[in-house]
Order: C-alpha cells, then structure tokens, then sequence
C-alpha cells in the first residue's frame, strides 16, 4: 500500500514473516530450476551416449595420415603440429566422457614422431624414454599384426604400481615415421569387457599419405 507523505510505514512481525516466505520460497524456485537444467542436461547427455552405444564412426587425420574407428558415444579431437598442451606428439585423442578430475574411464591417445629410416626397434626406445616417468611394471615387447593393412607392430602393456590404471601401447611404424596407439583403462578390472572395443579400434587402423608434408613435426 502506498504511504502517506512525511508518514513512515510499520512493518509487523506478521509481515517480516510473510516477506521471508516470499523470498525464501522465489530462491527454492531459482534453484530447483538450475537443478532442473543441469539434471536435464545430464540426463540428455546421458541418453545420447546410450542411443549410440552401438554406433561407430570414423575419426580421420589427413595432416598425418591415419583413421581409425570409434564408438559414436565416446569423445574425440584432434591436434596439430604442436599437439595438445605439452604433449606434442599428440595428434588424436579418444575417449569416454571423463568422470570429473578422475578423467575418462577408457581412452586412445595417438602418438607420431617423425624419424629417418623408422623401425620398430627405434619407436619402441621413443616410446622407453616418452614413458619413462611412470612408475610400474613393464611386459615384455610382442610382435602382433594390427590395421587393415596387417601392419607389423609391436606390442607392450603397463601396469601402475600404485594403482589399478593400465595402458597398452602399440607401436607401429611407416616410411615417415613411428605411432604410438596408446589405449588407457582407468581400472584393469575394465578390460575383459573393453577389449572387444579395443580390438576393433585396433583392427580398424590405417594409415595413408598425408594432405599435407610434416617434417620434424612442422607443416611445410
């Protein structure tokens, strides 16, 4: 109600109390509506990554010439000439969606180095020294087939020592330089059931003559 000039409006108790219902009730609202649109956001999320679940696509790198398939419901980038952050020879990444600072459950990371005269045997000491910062127990090398192609490459897993982590790395090498495939399981548990994706990233692998001509890991 509007006041009276040089009159001054008294507030009651009874209106402080209702005042405070109003105001406590118009905040419940403001943030049950947040909660909503991230619950909703979440949720469809969510619900895309199930509808794909059993879709794949193909992640293509035409700077240094390589594709290989995923599945549709994981995350996927790729980098350039100085890699992502301080990794520079990375060029792919393919991953679950990361579970907070945690990070992803299940991810493929894509390494290249160009080298002269590359061999299985130089990739493998690029990949000793690139790797030499964690701490775990090492398998020996296996020489396995991998890509559409049946490219000859090695094979070697890493168990963490203080923790369940596990990463499998698989190297492979063309005229131009070495790969490192490197896939990654936050959880050793999760690799009965993950290698059969696993295995069809891996057979899926091919690479081809890049668009453009890298040369000590710069475009020319």
């Amino acid at each position: 109600r509007l006041c009276p000039r040089g009159l001054t409006l008294q507030w009651t108790k009874s209106d402080w109390r209702m005042a405070f219902v109003v105001l406590w009730s118009l905040s419940t609202i403001s943030i049950y509506v947040n909660v909503q649109m991230c619950v909703n956001s979440t949720a469809l999320n969510s619900i895309r990554a199930w509808a794909n679940r059993d879709k794949w696509s193909t992640l293509t790198h035409n700077q240094y010439g390589f594709s290989i398939d995923y599945p549709a419901n994981w995350l996927h980038e790729t980098f350039g000439d100085r890699g992502s952050k301080n990794l520079h020879e990375l060029k792919a990444s393919i991953n679950t969606r990361p579970l907070g600072p945690l990070g992803p459950n299940k991810a493929l990371w894509i390494h290249w180095i160009p080298m002269e005269n590359p061999t299985l045997e130089k990739a493998v000491d690029w990949g000793v020294e690139k790797f030499s910062r964690y701490e775990g127990v090492t398998s020996d090398l296996e020489e396995v087939i991998v890509g559409t192609e049946n490219y000859p490459a090695w094979k070697r897993s890493f168990q963490y020592t203080h923790s369940s982590a596990k990463r499998i790395h698989y190297y492979v090498v063309n005229e131009r330089g070495a790969f490192i495939l490197e896939f990654y399981l936050r959880d050793e548990k999760l690799e009965a059931d993950t290698k059969p994706i696993f295995d069809r990233m891996l057979t899926s692998f091919q690479m081809f003559e890049p668009t453009t001509t890298v040369e000590n890991g710069w475009e020319k």
